[in-house]
């Protein structure tokens, strides 16, 4: 019997053929609500032009590996307003022409531009209580006045999140997502968590601070930690910000010990989210769900055992963060070189400290992710389609030829994949993921691509060049080509690159 996030998986497919029989067209008055708020409470406003940290790219990626970091500044408000601003916050608005209408784009990247994700920070010391962090008006909206990090310690084993600096919990709002894409924005959910998570534990790590991401947690409980009880919004991230952790208990939190809901400041805006619920993904997302009980040790995988330095990128984080896109088009008569290529390689090895990578606690991430690229401008490699082979770091050549055309072919005919230099495909593996983590394996497996996403699009912003990410193709037609083995192994999520 298949497991669900197979099933799942298959449901949410796309072909030439459904494409154009399964036309749907999204009411625009009933998109729910961009922005979460809960008001009347105490707010905080965070700095709306922080200094920008000097850190360079290069050091930020290397400071999400290294043993212990030194932060540069104490943290406070204006370390928060510096994290926010180079992650989530809204760097422009625009226009759109002849309707009096505006829209944001934000400095870290969503699926449509639609931002499924909301911020809570727990806090200590002077700031102690729990935190929304509302983009709109850039500021944090008190709502638990209570110092929660010992219960989330005691939540999710990891008793050293009881003294860490910040808790930040990522959550995602599903139906702005769903209203567009139905069943397949599920998935497009899960990767923009990972954008999400993986922005702020960049932002986090520029200013030297040690983050590690949690993506095995009671779901229920994180959630009645938040007060979000009955609302539509699930936790699928905690980031921990401070020193390194290091140990692992089994979770020890009684019921009685979470505060009630009346008891959280604030009350929450109506979303408009009713009327966008889908029974497979209220299905899917209910198998992913774990209970205190369910947990078991985060892998640890064997440590690394050498100094971790990532290759040297001159320019700084903040910048880099700040000017992010996504690519429109491409200049197909310049070609990637073998270094830009090399580098943006390293990004795709980059040991980031996730518990279902095997690398909380510092170790050797174990991917769940395999890479093929489509080369069509790239120095020193004939235009072909390749496989990454982890052990050797060696691309193997799998098909020669200019595949650029049948590239965007196989990506719902986007002309824009036909110009660039390369596109990554991560294929995720599904049959190990599911094995090892049950039905969370589908929401880690998304989640993963997602982090991978994010550094991708800063690696090739900082080398001057130009990205998106894809999670739109012709699902098994692309399979087939890369001649996958279907279950098993299955594209879930595209990464295009050029000048």
């Amino acid at each position: 019997m298949l497991a669900f996030g197979i099933e799942f998986h298959q449901l949410t497919k796309l072909s030439y053929q459904s494409v154009r029989e399964n036309i749907y067209q999204p009411d625009w008055n009933q998109q729910p609500a961009p922005f979460r708020h809960f008001q009347p409470g105490p707010l905080f406003l965070l700095e709306p032009h922080p200094t920008a940290p000097l850190t360079s790219l290069s050091q930020t990626f290397t400071n999400l590996v290294q043993v212990e970091t030194s932060p540069v500044a104490p943290f406070d408000l204006t370390t928060l307003s510096q994290i926010f601003k180079y992650s989530l916050s809204i760097r422009e608005w625009r226009e759109i022409p002849n309707s009096g209408l505006r829209y944001p784009l934000r400095v870290n990247p969503s699926c449509g531009n639609l931002h499924p994700e909301e911020v809570y920070i727990m806090l200590g010391a002077e700031m102690k209580g729990l935190y929304h962090y509302n983009l709109l008006e850039q500021c944090l909206e008190k709502r638990q006045s209570e110092d929660l990090r010992l219960l989330i310690a005691k939540a999710t084993g990891y008793p050293e999140l009881a003294n860490q600096t910040a808790i930040v919990v990522v959550t995602g709002i599903g139906c702005r997502q769903y209203w567009k894409y139905r069943n397949r924005g599920y998935r497009y959910l899960l990767q923009d968590i990972g954008h999400a998570s993986g922005a702020l534990m960049l932002a986090a790590a520029s200013l030297g601070f040690s983050v590690q991401c949690i993506a095995n947690f009671p779901d229920q409980t994180i959630k009645e930690l938040l007060g979000l009880n009955f609302l539509p919004e699930e936790p699928f991230a905690i980031i921990s910000i401070g020193k390194n952790l290091t140990q692992w208990k089994y979770p020890s939190l009684k019921p009685e010990e979470i505060p009630p809901v009346h008891e959280f400041l604030g009350v929450h805006n109506n979303l408009g989210a009713e009327g966008f619920k889908f029974e497979d993904i209220v299905k899917m997302n209910t198998e992913s769900l774990l209970d205190i009980a369910d947990l078991k040790p985060p892998l640890q995988n064997k440590p690394i055992t050498q100094d971790y330095s990532f290759p040297f990128i001159k320019l700084r984080f903040a910048d880099v963060a700040w000017q992010r896109k996504s690519a429109q088009s491409f200049d197909t008569k310049k070609m990637l070189s073998q270094e830009e290529f090399n580098l943006i390689v390293e990004t795709l090895k980059i040991p980031l400290a996730v518990d279902f990578l095997g690398s909380v606690f510092g170790g050797v991430p174990q991917s769940w992710l395999e890479y093929y690229c489509f080369v069509h401008q790239v120095e020193g490699m004939g235009p072909g389609v390749y496989q990454l082979v982890p052990e050797t770091s060696q691309w193997i050549l799998l098909q020669e030829g200019n595949f650029s055309q049948e590239c965007a072919q196989l990506h719902l005919e986007q002309t824009l994949l036909s110009s660039s230099a390369v596109t990554f495909s991560m294929v995720g593996n599904f049959q190990q993921s599911l094995d090892r983590f049950g039905e969370r394996g589908y929401r880690l497996l998304n989640l993963e691509a997602g982090l991978r996403g994010q550094l991708l699009y800063l690696t090739t912003q900082a080398l001057g060049l130009r990205s998106v990410a894809i999670g739109a193709f012709y699902d098994d037609e692309l399979n087939q080509f890369l001649s996958l083995a279907i279950p098993q192994k299955q594209v879930i999520y595209s990464f295009t690159i050029g000048y």
